[in-house]
């Protein structure tokens, strides 16, 4: 770091110059625990961590983030699978599927869909092949965000004529390490309004998981309520000033640029990102209830 911090100055000056070839001296190359400490602390000290990524980038970092950004967003899930069970009725889901009816007390929670007779078959725990498609679904929904703040860096700095300071997606991996921490708080305001109540879901059999995904998180926001939707805004935001952290102390472009570029980039990043995670219902399309 004290290397890092003694050659940064120079190197910037050099970093984003719109040359053809850059050349930098002197920087250490990051170690394991480096890039452990970058994944923890670049969302927290955003401005001085995408400095330092810039200037001596490493590759490991970013799939650290992707693998704890994944598992941690299963872990939430997981959390109230644990505390569901499904009830199996006659039928199919009509297309497009209808909104759930919820019934809330202080002990359960019944999600039935509105609108369609349900007759129960039979009562199952969530299966280890629904587990599995979940966790699944959490690592293909991370990847699109990685790929998308790629992309929205690689696209800003080419509008830019940036050239250098640390590949895209380097840059966009570390962002990754935001949804670390979104997800862990999110799991504890999970655990903290479903621990002590039992879950049923009744839905027809053959369901698709993201029917079922999208159940839970329709109710969730209503028993979460205000607490939930705090914390969305909050990590917008932060997404946010991570972005213009990026621009600015990544890439080299003035705070009023960073600011405006680091807001198109989150709203085009979203909807890039809702539009692939649509398109990849498909690859878990055979994963039904």
């Amino acid at each position: 770091m004290k290397l890092l911090d003694s050659i940064e100055e120079d190197v910037k000056k050099t970093l984003f110059q719109n040359s053809d070839e850059i050349i930098i001296v002197g920087v250490e190359r990051p170690t394991l625990l480096d890039s452990i400490k970058r994944v923890l602390l670049c969302s927290l000290l955003p401005f001085d961590y995408m400095a330092e990524i810039s200037i001596s980038p490493d590759s490991l970092g970013p799939i650290l983030s992707l693998v704890l950004a994944s598992i941690t967003e299963f872990f939430s899930f997981f959390i109230i699978l644990q505390q569901m069970n499904l009830g199996l009725a006659k039928g199919k889901m009509p297309y497009p599927a209808p909104l759930p009816n919820l019934f809330i007390n202080k002990t359960a929670i019944l999600v039935i869909p509105k609108g369609i007779n349900i007759t129960v078959v039979r009562y199952v725990e969530p299966s280890d092949r629904l587990i599995e498609a979940f966790y699944a679904q959490a690592l293909i929904s991370t990847l699109i965000v990685w790929l998308a703040y790629s992309i929205m860096i690689y696209l800003f700095s080419k509008l830019f004529g940036i050239i250098g300071g640390g590949p895209s997606p380097i840059l966009g991996g570390y962002m990754l390490s935001l949804k670390l921490y979104e997800s862990l708080t999110k799991s504890i305001i999970y655990y903290s309004i479903i621990s002590n109540r039992e879950i049923l879901v009744i839905l027809p059999r053959e369901t698709h998981i993201f029917i079922l995904q999208g159940y839970l998180t329709t109710m969730l926001l209503q028993i979460g309520g205000i607490v939930l939707r705090a914390h969305m805004v909050f990590f917008t935001i932060w997404s946010i000033v991570l972005f213009v952290a990026t621009f600015y102390s990544g890439r080299g472009l003035s705070i009023k640029k960073s600011l405006l570029v680091g807001v198109l980039s989150y709203i085009l990043a979203s909807m890039f990102s809702s539009m692939l995670t649509r398109l990849s219902t498909f690859i878990l399309a055979g994963v039904r209830l």
